[in-house]
């Protein structure tokens, strides 16, 4: 029986190190969902990370969306 071939994740937008990750406690897969598809105007790494500690320090679900990241020109 031929071995499968493991999946890969694609390259993310806002590439971010695992320390970071590990620091807030996430994934690089839910990485990639907050930067694609929950704050896909957000233009840089800290942005998103001040998104999630903010959800964090508050006790809300990051996932729900229940902040913005505004993109300021």
């Amino acid at each position: 029986m031929a071995a499968q071939p493991i999946a890969t994740l694609p390259a993310c937008r806002l590439a971010i190190t695992q320390t970071a990750l590990a620091t807030v406690g996430i994934e690089f897969s839910t990485w990639q969902v907050l930067v694609d598809s929950i704050f896909p105007s957000a233009k840089t790494v800290e942005g998103i990370l001040l998104a999630v500690r903010y959800c964090q320090a508050r006790g809300l679900d990051v996932m729900k969306r229940p902040v913005h990241v505004v993109p300021m020109v």
